[in-house]
Parts: C-alpha cells; sequence; structure tokens
C-alpha cells in the first residue's frame, strides 16, 4: 500500500458511547436505520460473576492482500494506486454480497437497495491533512489513526 494507515483501537479505553458510529454517519449523509461503516460491538468473556466486558470498534481494515477484491465479479472494488484505499464503485455493485462472505472482519456494509459501501478512512479528510471524523471525535482517545 503508498501510504501505512490505520486505525488503532484500544478497547481499554473505549466506553461504547457509539461517537465514532454516529459522526461518520452524519459526516456521510447515511440515514438513521440505514448501513453504518462504522460499528462498535461488545465482547463479554468469562462466566457469571467473573463476566469481562469489553467495546470494539471496527471499520475497513484496507487489507493489503483485501480478499473482498477478486471475489467482486463485477468489479465494483478496487484499490486506489495513489493512497491504497479499498473504495467501491457503486454503480458496479450488484449486491451479489461475495465481499461480505470473503472479508474475515464482517465489514461491508449493505445499503436498503443492496449496495456495497465501506469506510473509506475519510478520504475528502485525508485529502485536506485531517484525521477520519471517527478519530477526531472520540472522547476518550480509544479511537486513533496514524499514516
Amino acid at each position: 500500500m503508498p501510504e501505512d494507515y490505520a486505525f488503532i483501537h484500544d478497547p481499554q479505553r473505549c466506553i461504547k458511547c457509539y461517537t465514532c458510529e454516529i459522526a461518520c454517519k452524519q459526516w456521510r449523509g447515511i440515514a438513521p436505520g440505514d448501513f453504518k461503516l462504522r460499528k462498535v460491538y461488545e465482547v463479554a468473556t468469562g462466566t457469571f460473576p467473573q463476566v469481562t466486558r469489553t467495546f470494539h470498534s471496527a471499520a475497513c481494515r484496507h487489507c493489503l492482500d483485501a480478499p473482498c477484491i477478486p471475489v467482486c465479479v463485477p468489479g465494483a472494488l478496487s484499490r486506489d494506486p495513489v493512497d491504497g484505499i479499498v473504495k467501491v464503485d457503486a454503480t458496479k455493485c450488484n449486491g451479489c454480497r461475495d465481499c461480505l462472505e470473503a472479508c474475515p472482519f464482517d465489514v461491508p456494509a449493505f445499503d436498503l437497495d443492496g449496495i456495497m459501501h465501506l469506510c473509506d478512512l475519510c478520504s475528502d479528510r485525508l485529502a485536506e491533512d485531517k484525521q477520519p471524523i471517527c478519530t477526531d471525535v472520540c472522547p476518550t482517545g480509544a479511537l486513533r489513526f496514524t499514516r
């Protein structure tokens, strides 16, 4: 990948406030109840009364060898040759969901019409030398971005 971008998430600092998820949806103009590009989830381990809960925030990892790209028969997925970000051409997506089956992180999101969407690391903000919106708004610093 031409650039070394990475989200760093510290589940010990995450309070499951959903600020990253909400900011992403608002920044991208995604309607409530529609798909999410960033997903906050909880993992519980142990057995009662020794239960531990941790919270996680996940989005597309833009894998160097992204398994979603070669399985996309209509060619809707590609890696940008300049910044290395995996991008979706929504006009080519047929909603087959093969990308979802190939993704080891269960990341691809589908809108109400069945078209796939991915986090693009807020490439519009990166172009302005800003951080992705989700990391800018994280109140505990649990979600960070490096390049």
